[in-house]
Order: C-alpha cells, then structure tokens, then sequence
C-alpha cells in the first residue's frame, strides 16, 4: 500500500495513542511533526516534572526508529490558533501533505484552505472500511473519543460505519 505524506498534529496524536490505534498509521502515512507539535506532546505534568507519559514514550521511539520525523514548514502564521496547530498546518499546505488533526476550529480552518485532513473518527472509519477493524471495534472507539472530540466529528463517523455495516449486511 502506497503511504501518504502527513502533518500531525497534538490533538490526533494524544487519540489515536487513546484509542490504541498508532501502529495503524504507519501502513497509511510517513508521518511528520513539527517543532511546536513536539513541544506540546512534551508538555511534562506541573506536579509530576519527571513522569514519563507513556503516549510521550511512544512518540520518542517512533521518532528514534525514523517512523515519526522532525520536518518544520519554511513559515507560518503564529497568530492562528495553538503553535503546534499552525505548524502543522503550514507545513500541510506547504508540502501537500494530508494534516492529521482533532481539533475541530483549526480542522474546520484547514478545509476551507483546501488543506486535505483526517481526523482520528476519520482514521477509524478508513480501518473499518478496509476491514482492519470491524465495525463495532470502529463504534466502541468513537464512543471512547466522547469525551475528547467535537460530537459533530463522531457523529459524522457513526453515521459512516452504520452505512458501511448495512452495505455487508452485518
């Protein structure tokens, strides 16, 4: 399968490790952070500066094995929502690369740039359409992501996998 350049951002990062979904995305995406994306998943937890999350742990071995690189775009506009989010989106824009993103004002932003996104609900619906996942591993993430993703992208998701299940049949 031909893998797709792709910008991540910090949102889809922090679900798609929730939802125990990474490992999928090297057989879609070669996958590129920016400087800003890394300091925000680096974020060390006030009360517990030396704990090590382990969605941190993650990320900094798939870096060391080269399937997460380091790529920052030439410019971008700081003034856009979070740092992480207008690096990866500069650097989506600016190389054609596919921006992998949760965060449903800068997701919303990104398609009206014409920037191509994935969200994790749109990952997770591309698992079940491959047939990576099955249906109702696809609806027991979604529901898992309540709590964390904008309702109109889950919803969208939901109503993608019950249309899958009645075309099978299942």
């Amino acid at each position: 399968m031909k893998r797709v350049g792709a910008s991540l951002d910090t949102s889809f990062w922090k679900h798609v490790w929730m939802l125990h979904l990474a490992p999928y995305l090297f057989d879609y995406f070669e996958i590129f952070y920016c400087t800003e994306v890394y300091r925000e998943i680096h974020s060390p937890y006030p009360a517990f500066p030396t704990v090590v999350h382990p969605r941190i742990k993650l990320f900094d071995v798939l870096a060391e094995a080269n399937l997460l690189r380091r790529q920052d775009p030439t410019s971008y506009d700081a003034t856009l929502y979070g740092p992480g989010e207008a690096q990866a989106l500069a650097l989506a824009a600016e190389r054609g690369y596919v921006l992998l993103i949760d965060d449903y004002r800068s997701l919303r932003y990104a398609q009206k740039q014409g920037v191509p996104i994935i969200s994790s609900p749109d990952f997770v619906v591309k698992l079940c359409v491959d047939g990576v996942l099955t249906c109702r591993m696809g609806r027991d993430r979604i529901e898992r992501s309540r709590a964390e993703v904008s309702p109109l992208l889950l919803e969208n998701a939901l109503a993608r996998i019950e249309v899958i299940e009645m075309k099978r049949g299942w």
